[in-house]
This record gives structure tokens, sequence and C-alpha cells, in this order.
């Protein structure tokens, strides 16, 4: 950084003179400019170099054309590989917004509305015992105010480290010991919702339930977030992951890009750092659609240019501009369907162990960006710098938005 400001302070000198041989003065050529792609590569290469995040990668898209796709750092250290534009890497909760798209879609083909009670489409009763008389619509699902919530306990017991990962190492124990995550073969989406939601259930509780009416309150909820995708499931007859393929990633040309972790080609999957020294074994929770999607910065890439044309309406890939609208429009007072919603400003982050990003968009001027990294966060030390290292990288990226 100091370089680069020694760099700037000599290019603003407008000249630099020199007597010569026949004593006339000329002009010293000014040294080249960096451009603003070298300076947000620099800058972004720094906290590659820093090894935090161990890997990650940026793709920015101005005026509704990609202008910046790289990626830094590694995506295993032993053997060292780098972390490229092609690796994979599961996105957290931004999925959430895959979950969202998929959801528009379905009411695209006439399956149901945002008004639909949930209860007409499910083959089990979902409604909150505080309130049994009101109903859950879809729309409350879609915008975190149905009134349904994680309980810690059982959420993450929806959690499992994949058959034949290594476990004896400190992040695998961290995960088994203090979170109870065990080594198993995936549950099926309807058993888990069965498990969370039939009264029937040795795990349902009343605590999963809030003390407001469906549609009063924001509570934000992976487990209703996976109701939401288990709707598409039931209606559509389609297991969502289907589904989610056929109409959301296939159109859009994310043939890499699998709902979960499990159906991705874990040979392209980057390691997943609690720190530099200790790897976190592949996982993922039966609970996948909240969390599960796996991707490159490439297919981000194309996700996050067609959701700028839709918010900007200019899209028609996955549905039509008025559904673009449904998607994006302020449903309450922060949420459009699976999206943080500000004013003009739409943007959802993600965050699990080893695993940290985020995506923004701005609808009046067709810019955006996104992030995806093999950063964890989970612990109160990784916490503080994944903030810091973001909050960095978005002065960064700020100043090539200016420029």
């Amino acid at each position: 950084m100091k370089r680069l400001a020694i760099m700037f302070i000599m290019a603003g000198i407008a000249l630099a003179c020199k007597k010569e041989d026949d004593d006339t003065i000329t002009s010293k050529p000014i040294p080249p400019q960096p451009s603003k792609e070298e300076v947000l590569t620099e800058t972004l290469a720094s906290f590659a170099d820093s090894a935090y995040p161990p890997g990650f990668a940026v793709t920015i898209v101005k005026n509704g054309e990609i202008s910046y796709q790289k990626s830094f750092g590694v995506r295993s250290i032993a053997p060292e590989k780098e972390f490229e534009n092609e690796t994979l890497i599961p996105i957290g909760s931004i999925s959430k917004t895959f979950v969202g798209t998929a959801l528009v879609k379905a009411i695209s083909m006439g399956y149901f509305d945002l008004q639909t009670p949930i209860s007409e489409i499910l083959p089990i009763p979902v409604f909150n015992p505080r309130f049994p008389d009101d109903s859950i619509r879809i729309i409350h699902l879609a915008t975190h105010t149905s009134g349904l919530l994680d309980v810690d306990e059982i959420y993450d017991a929806t959690y499992r480290i994949f058959p034949g990962q290594p476990i004896d190492g400190k992040a695998a124990q961290m995960l088994m010991n203090d979170l109870d995550i065990e080594q198993r073969e995936a549950l099926d989406l309807d058993e888990i919702m069965e498990a969370v939601y039939s009264p029937q259930s040795p795990y349902y509780t009343e605590e999963s339930f809030a003390t407001t009416s469906p549609g009063e309150a924001y509570h934000y909820s992976n487990l209703a977030s996976s109701l939401a995708a288990f709707c598409i499931e039931v209606a559509t007859e389609m297991d969502y992951a289907d589904f989610l393929d056929q109409y959301v990633l296939q159109p859009l040309k994310m043939h890499q890009t699998k709902a979960r972790l499990s159906d991705a080609n874990l040979a392209q999957v980057s390691s997943l750092f609690l720190d530099n020294e200790n790897i976190i074994p592949f996982y993922e929770t039966d609970s996948y659609p909240d969390g599960g999607i796996t991707t490159n910065n490439i297919e981000m890439g194309l996700y996050l240019q067609d959701l700028i044309a839709g918010a900007t309406g200019k899209g028609n890939t996955i549905f039509n501009a008025s559904h673009y609208d449904i998607l994006f429009e302020q449903q309450t007072n922060h949420s459009g369907i699976f999206w943080e919603v500000d004013g003009t400003e739409i943007s959802h982050t993600g965050s699990d162990f080893g695993v940290n990003s985020l995506i923004y968009i701005d609808r009046i001027t067709g810019n955006g960006f996104s992030i995806i990294s093999n950063a964890d966060a989970s612990t109160d030390e990784n916490e503080i710098k994944w903030i810091t290292t973001q909050e960095s990288m978005l002065e960064a990226m700020g100043v090539y938005f200016k420029n």
C-alpha cells in the first residue's frame, strides 16, 4: 500500500526536468499510472499474502457487464493449489436467494402464489401452536416473518460430516465435540421437515415457534427457508435440487453449480479452513436448501449478471420482468423474497464453517459484486478477522466503482 501511495504522488507531478548536454530543459516522461484493475488486484492480493482469507474470488459487474473477475490465495495447502475462478466452494446462506428464485419460478408456473397458506401445500400440518388459527403463508417464509424459529440444538443436529472424511483433526473434533455433529449418511429433506414440524416428532417443541403471529415480526430462520424449498418440492412433485437445476441453474448455464456440496465434483472443491493449519472436513446440513449451494466464481458471475439484468428491468432468462420485480420488491421493512432490501440496494451474506460470502446489487446503477471465500468466521477470533478483511475489501471495491 505504501508503494502504491508513492506511485500516485509521482503521477501527480506534471513535469520532472533535467539538464541535457545541450543545456535545454526537457520533460521527463511521466510514469504510467496503474489502472483501476491493477490497483484493486494489488489490494486484494495483499489479503491473500497475509494468509487470511486463505483463498477467495471476486466478481464485479458494472453497468450490467462483468468488468472484473479474479481469484486469490489457495484452495489447498497440502499440496498447495491456487484458488482459481473455477474452484468450487459452498456459499452459505446466499443459497437462500436461490430458494427465492426457485420460489418465484414456481409462482410463475402457477403452482402457488405468495399468499397461499402452506397448509394447502404440505403433507404435514405446519402452524404456530400459539396461534393455531393463523395461517403461515409462502410470503411469511420468504420474508422470515413466519414465526418459525431455529432452535440451535435441533438445527445443529441437521449437520453431518461426510463418511470417509478424516475426523481426527482439531476442526473435526470441534464440530463433533462442541456441536455434537455426527459423521453419517444424509437424510431426505422431507424427513427433516417432518422431524422439526410434525407434532408427533420427538424433536417437536414450542421453542421452534415465536410468540408473535405469522407476518407480525422478523425472525431469521434457516429451517423455515428450507421449508419454503420443501413447499416447492411438494407442489411440483420434483426434488428441490432437481427443480432448481432444471429451471434456474441450467438456463443460466451454471453447469458446475449444485444445490448441495455432496452433489458437486469434490475434486474441484476448495478445502475449508478453520485456520492455516487445520482443515474442516467436508460437511453439509440435511436442511440443505438454506445453505448448501456450491458454485465457483465464474458461475457466481453468471448468477450476479442475470440478477442485475432482472433488477434493472432487462432480464428474462428465468422468468419475465414482472416476476423479477416480485423477487426484489421490498415486501417488509428490509426483506424481498429471501433478499435483504434497503431502497435500491439488494444484498445477502453467507457464513458457515470455513465459508464466507457476500453478494450485492444496486438497482439504479446496474452495478454489483460477489465475494466467495474459504475463510472461517465461526470462532470469535476468525469473525473479527473476517469483518475487518471484508470492510477493507469493500473499501477497495468502492474506489474501483468510483473510477
